[in-house]
């Protein structure tokens, strides 16, 4: 990693703007996560620096991003992002990038066996708590013991959860089949 890399993740770690990414910044610096799953792109600068740094920091390894969301179908009230606009912007990093567009329930639902060895998930605050309840379901078979999570609190800082609190989470809401 060359002087200007290094500058560069030492400011994103300590002086980026928003404060709130900081944590996350210092988390993928010191741990080197190569699989990501973020729900909730917000307006996509979080994914594309937090990209930018596992890929810099992977050391020649292949870093998979995920992302959920609803992109096209977003509520007005959200900054638009477009599902072909997403991939192109991530794709350009040296990474697996899989998108996939709904809400996380029904989004975890058809995935998370095939994001097993998630080592970080980034929650957004772009779905309310009603709309991530079922979708906690899902994320102890995708996680492993040295896996973390960070979700965004209204004040849009990440905070990361422990392991007890996602069990307490995923052991809430049962997975309902149809009868």
């Amino acid at each position: 990693m060359g002087l200007l890399t290094t500058l560069r993740v030492f400011h994103l770690a300590h002086f980026s703007k928003p404060t709130g990414r900081r944590a996350i910044y210092r988390h993928i610096r010191h741990h080197r996560p190569r699989s990501i799953v973020q729900i909730g792109l917000g307006d996509l600068q979080l994914s594309l620096t937090a990209l930018w740094l596992s890929v810099e920091l992977a050391g020649g390894e292949r870093v998979r991003f995920t992302g959920i969301d609803l992109f096209e179908l977003r509520p007005s009230e959200q900054q638009e992002l477009a599902l072909k606009q997403a991939h192109r912007e991530l794709a350009a990093h040296d990474a697996k990038i899989k998108l996939i567009p709904g809400e996380p329930h029904g989004a975890l639902a058809r995935s998370a066996n095939s994001l097993t060895g998630t080592e970080l998930l980034i929650v957004s605050n772009d779905f309310d708590n009603a709309t991530l309840a079922p979708a906690w379901f899902y994320l102890p078979r995708m996680l492993g013991a040295a896996s973390s999570v960070f979700e965004q609190d209204d004040d849009a800082d990440f905070q990361q959860l422990t392991t007890s609190e996602i069990a307490r989470r995923a052991g809430g809401h049962e997975n309902r089949r149809a009868a």
